[in-house]
């Protein structure tokens, strides 16, 4: 969430007022970034890519996948009849 200058003391205190609560305050510290969002895309700009191929790869279990390239993996479709391109 993105908040200019002049609301952001606004929102630190409503912050802190709300992690006086003990259950939020639990919420807050076992929080997890959602699926695809685990990693800092300008430190590693594929890893996104290299993720959705080892979700393909575990979902299908293809010795086929795992020998194509990561964009033609990660357009695979397991449960339709889509077969890998092989692009040499």
């Amino acid at each position: 969430m993105s908040v200019s200058d002049r609301q952001a003391p606004q929102f630190q205190r409503a912050d802190a007022k709300r992690m006086q609560d003990p259950e939020a305050a639990a919420a807050r510290q076992a929080a997890q970034p959602d699926p695809g969002w685990d990693y800092n895309i300008g430190e590693a700009p594929t890893k996104g890519i290299e993720q959705a191929v080892a979700r393909k790869r575990q979902e299908c279990g293809s010795t086929q996948l795992a020998r194509s390239s990561p964009a033609a993996a990660a357009a695979v479709n397991c449960g339709a009849r889509t077969r890998i391109l092989r692009t040499a």
